[in-house]
């Protein structure tokens, strides 16, 4: 007796997308700034001045 397998699982992939941590002297728009700052719940404080973090 011949057995025959088929493979029907879906391989489903996620996608994650890491963001970059804040760096003092990045330059950034102030959404980016706010993204990044959300991400990094750890961190105590950062500053954007005139598109440059601090």
């Amino acid at each position: 007796m011949s057995t025959s397998t088929q493979s029907t699982a879906t391989h489903t992939s996620v996608l994650v997308r890491r963001v970059p941590a804040l760096e003092n002297g990045d330059r950034l728009t102030r959404p980016e700034f706010e993204r990044r700052y959300e991400a990094m719940p750890h961190l105590k404080k950062a500053e954007l001045i005139e598109g440059v973090v601090y």
